[in-house]
């Protein structure tokens, strides 16, 4: 009886479901608000050009990367395999460094204004 419940129980916990291909899982470690090791650069690099790669690309334009730090590595890829000079990608990799910045100030900002003061 044991051996029959065991398997059921570990199934209920952990999920046994069919495994998600690389492109739904990369696809939901981008709605992730965590880094995930796995979809880094590389990951992204050697996907360039793949319907799964310009996907992300449209899905991470415009959104924030505090709160989406794994469209980082995608446009980071974006902008290594583009056509662009070393100049605007260079511009670029600091627009999206000033865009972290800004959101995380807002953030914090709304943090400290939402505290109530003594």
């Amino acid at each position: 009886m044991i051996r029959r419940i065991l398997p059921l129980l570990l199934c209920a916990s952990i999920g046994c479901g069919p495994a998600a291909s690389p492109e739904e899982a990369s696809a939901d470690a981008l709605r992730r608000g965590r880094l995930s090791p796995e979809y880094d650069l590389r990951f992204w690099l050697l996907r360039a050009g793949d319907p799964a790669f310009t996907e992300a690309a449209r899905y991470c334009e415009g959104r924030s990367l505090g709160d989406h730090p794994n469209c980082r590595p995608v446009r980071q890829a974006l902008l290594l395999t583009s056509d662009t000079t070393r100049e605007e990608a260079r511009l670029r990799e600091l627009e999206v460094r000033l865009r972290v910045m800004e959101d995380s100030l807002r953030r914090e900002l709304e943090r400290l204004t939402q505290t109530p003061r003594p």
